[in-house]
């Protein structure tokens, strides 16, 4: 007499046995750094300096409007030029929050004011081509180009980060591991 139980577990374990085991998504590493764009001058005797710094607030307008702007004066007449400046960013849309007026740290007194501005970039790993021939589980490329191309395109990327050093994230070089 056949035992029910074994004919009841009998396609159990063999339908089991044929199944397709799913390999554990990685996540991918992703590196972001800082980039800083930055011009030093000092006071205008003639308007080419004010047209050197027109021309470079216009050329990173964008990165001065999502990151905003820190603007430095090492002299009396780089304080007065700073708050000019800082005006003109506030014209241009730039928020206020946005905008840090400081003096600079430098001794010299080569120049009277610099501007600087940092946005920061991702550095994705590069995804291999995917090959319709080659049906191997170890070629698999689940995810990399959506992964690649979501950080690509944040403008705030480091907004991301979730261990970030005590020191400021421009100093240093930020990693994070995305685990999903």
């Amino acid at each position: 007499m056949i035992n029910w139980k074994v004919l009841l577990i009998a396609p159990l374990v063999a339908l089991a046995g044929c199944t397709e085991k799913v390999s554990e998504r990685e996540g991918s590493s992703v590196d972001i750094y800082p980039v800083t764009y930055s011009i030093a001058l000092d006071k205008p005797a003639k308007s080419s300096k004010s047209k050197m710094l027109n021309e470079f607030i216009a050329e990173h307008e964008t990165q001065l409007l999502h990151y905003g702007a820190e603007i430095q004066w090492f002299t009396k007449s780089g304080k007065s030029w700073a708050n000019t400046v800082r005006k003109t960013l506030l014209l241009k849309g730039v928020p206020t929050n946005l905008i840090e007026v400081t003096k600079g740290a430098r001794a010299d007194d080569r120049f009277d004011l610099m501007l600087l501005t940092t946005t920061y970039k991702s550095q994705v790993p590069f995804c291999d081509y995917a090959d319709v021939y080659d049906s191997s589980k170890e070629k698999v490329i689940d995810g990399c180009y959506p992964e690649s191309n979501r950080w690509i395109s944040m403008v705030n990327p480091q907004k991301m980060l979730t261990n970030l050093p005590d020191t400021n994230v421009s100093e240093t070089k930020a990693k994070a591991v995305v685990e999903e």
